[in-house]
């Protein structure tokens, strides 16, 4: 295996970025269609490489394996950090016997799916029947894979909270850390079985030494980044101290193999997968540094992931996967009845309701990074087995891919839990804000508004223009009047902020018939005259005085100039939101548990119509409204968190 960069590498690796940039058109173009945009990318790589046009030839394939190694080691440490264990806990019950039920039946059928088929499979069929077994296992443990960053990516799109999304998203990150534990165990079988036929109770010690080995190396690494984040380095320097520590764990279990084969009775071979994600564990749960090494693998994650999977598609051999296509349907469907009964059995014990257990077999059926990482890891330690073997696991997890992300999306609706905007209801969750006005001010807080990613509609009355409005990103409805007919026209029950700038009349009308229309919205008035203060005051809506406002500013500034340049935002750095809590699973958690990003702070918490002191051992309930500070990537993340 080569680890060095060879001398026409860098000719390889600009032709390759040039066929990178054709994958990325691609799989952005696969989108439009609701295809994953791994599926450009896998089809870019298959026809650009040395099995479909030859544009990127066989030899260039392995000039390029280092891409391989750090993608790998990405992916893993990617699986590691998911595995937040605060964030588990809620639903451990549930997600540890659907995870039990889905891992026992998915590896137990697949393999012996494989192990029955192997006569099938080109080259594997020719081996002794412990070849045969070790492929079975190898086959079984990558099958369990399934794929978090296509689950994530769904709830997201569908911005899906609750019970059923939770479990969903649990099971999937956790049986993504087992499969690399399982993959570990079955590697070092397959490699005893393949090396030294027949069974011989040494090699279940040297297993768990090699396991044991795995599991030290990868505390050790993971201290290890959490100490290189505590450098105070640029952001893209702390991302390229993880990516060459994650190559160096390759490149030290090639060499930790060769040297005790070349000087030992026995072989050492530990799986460097596993040691990336036990990092990954080891950073999100036993270091402060949890926040920074998810921004950096957020970051990284598009590129790593173009790189993989059109090197993934380069190496597929088109003429096996046209020999095979009818096997890598056999053991999909294999594998989808295996999800079927392990879903069912595992929700059944947790005690899940029935509408839920016979939905969740949907939300497993994606696969994606790890399996496809674990069936090149495959091709490469294991040549014995052919080919044919990894391309046809590789096919099955396209088809899985394929099919499992409309089946994920049909789930959560079914569920009830998707709160994904349509049509009728384009503002549903979504900060909408309606302002009644028509000067400069209306224009500026529109402007400003945008900046935040608000919808903004901005209504005027029937004679008066609204000049330049339509630069700005916003809608402008002319109504004639303060009437019924004209808040249905502004789809008032929709908006979630109503700022009326008009007369102090106007804007009592305009207070009166938002409280009517819509008694959850922010109702925010501009005052002109405060001898009309008192009939707003009883509506329990927010005044702005223009003649002490700007007195009261000055006067935070003298007594708390940080607190003041916080509200006013006049720090680009930080900002402040307030949400309301919508995650049942966030009901009845004390702040202190929030787990909440080391640049975030709970300013406020208001509690159906009283003020809550925001102190560690406070809890919030669901409609609580939290007020939060910090950086704007950071609140980014917390909005649909809560």
């Amino acid at each position: 295996m080569t680890f060095l960069v060879s001398q026409h590498t860098w000719v390889i690796l600009l032709g390759f970025l040039v066929m990178l940039l054709a994958a990325k058109q691609l799989g952005e173009w696969f989108t439009r269609f609701g295809l994953p945009l791994i599926t450009g990318f896998l089809l870019m790589g298959s026809l650009a490489g040395p099995f479909g046009l030859g544009i990127l030839p066989e030899s260039a394939l392995e000039d390029l394996r280092f891409l391989d190694r750090i993608a790998l080691a990405f992916i893993a440490f990617a699986a590691g950090n998911e595995l937040k264990l605060a964030e588990l806990r809620p639903r451990l019950k549930s997600i540890g016997s659907v995870t039990v039920g889905l891992v026992f039946t998915t590896f137990l059928l697949t393999a012996t799916a494989v192990f029955l088929f192997a006569d099938h499979i080109p080259y594997l069929g020719t081996l002794p029947i412990e070849g045969k077994v070790a492929g079975a296992l190898l086959a079984g443990s990558i099958l369990v894979a399934r794929s978090p960053s296509s689950a994530i990516a769904i709830v997201n799109e569908l911005r899906a909270k609750g019970p059923f999304t939770q479990t969903v998203l649990g099971v999937t990150v956790i049986m993504d850390v087992l499969v690399i534990i399982l993959f570990g165990i079955n590697t070092e079988i397959a490699d005893v079985l393949l090396r030294s036929p027949g069974f011989e109770v040494g090699f279940v010690f040297l297993i768990l030494g090699e396991l044991a080995i795995s599991i030290g190396i990868g505390f050790l690494i993971g201290k290890a980044i959490g100490k290189c984040l505590a450098l105070r380095l640029p952001s893209p320097v702390h991302a390229a101290l993880v990516l060459v520590l994650g190559y160096l764990v390759f490149v030290g279990a090639h060499w930790l193999r060769q040297v005790t084969h070349a000087h030992l009775p026995f072989e050492l071979f530990v799986e460097p997968l596993l040691i990336c994600m036990i990092s990954g564990f080891v950073v999100a749960n036993r270091t402060e540094y949890w926040d920074p090494f998810s921004k950096i693998l957020f970051k990284l994650g598009p590129a790593i992931y173009l790189v993989f999977f059109t090197l993934t598609g380069a190496s597929l051999s088109l003429g096996i996967l046209k020999e095979m296509w009818l096997l890598a349907i056999l053991l999909s469907i294999v594998r989808l009845i295996a999800i079927v009964l392990g879903s069912y059995w595992g929700g059944f014990l947790a005690g899940e309701p029935y509408h839920q257990t016979r939905l969740s077999w949907m939300g497993y059926i994606t696969q994606a990074g790890i399996g496809l990482g674990l069936a090149k890891e495959v091709a490469v330690e294991f040549p014995a087995l052919g080919s044919a073997f990894p391309t046809l696991i590789i096919s099955v997890i396209i088809l899985n891919q394929l099919i499992g992300p409309p089946l994920l999306k049909t789930a959560i609706h079914r569920s009830g839990e998707a709160f994904q905007k349509t049509p009728d209801d384009e503002t549903d969750g979504e900060n909408r804000a309606i302002i009644f006005g028509h000067g400069n001010q209306a224009l500026a807080l529109a402007r400003r508004l945008r900046k935040h990613d608000w919808e903004v509609t901005i209504a005027s009355l029937a004679g008066i223009p609204i000049r330049n409005a339509g630069a700005l990103g916003s809608e402008v409805v002319q109504i004639n009047d303060l009437d019924d007919e004209a808040f249905h026209q502004l789809r008032i029950s929709k908006a979630t902020d109503v700022v009326a700038l008009l007369s102090d009349d106007a804007n009592l009308e305009i207070s009166r018939k938002a409280r009517e229309h819509n008694p959850r919205a922010n109702v925010v008035v501009r005052l002109n005259n405060r001898a009309q203060i008192a009939p707003l005051q009883q509506l329990g809506v927010g005044i702005v005085d223009p003649d002490t406002v700007l007195v009261r500013v000055l006067e935070q500034f003298v007594r708390s100039p940080s607190a003041a340049s916080l509200l006013l935002r006049t720090e680009p750095e930080h900002d402040i939101v307030e949400l309301e809590v919508q995650n049942p699973v966030l009901h009845g958690a004390a702040i202190r548990d929030l787990d909440l990003p080391d640049d975030c702070f709970v300013l406020a918490l208001k509690s159906k119509d009283r003020q809550v002191i925001p102190y560690g051992n406070a809890y919030i309930q669901a409609g609580d409204r939290i007020t939060l500070g910090g950086s704007p990537e950071s609140l980014e993340k917390l909005t649909h968190s809560f």
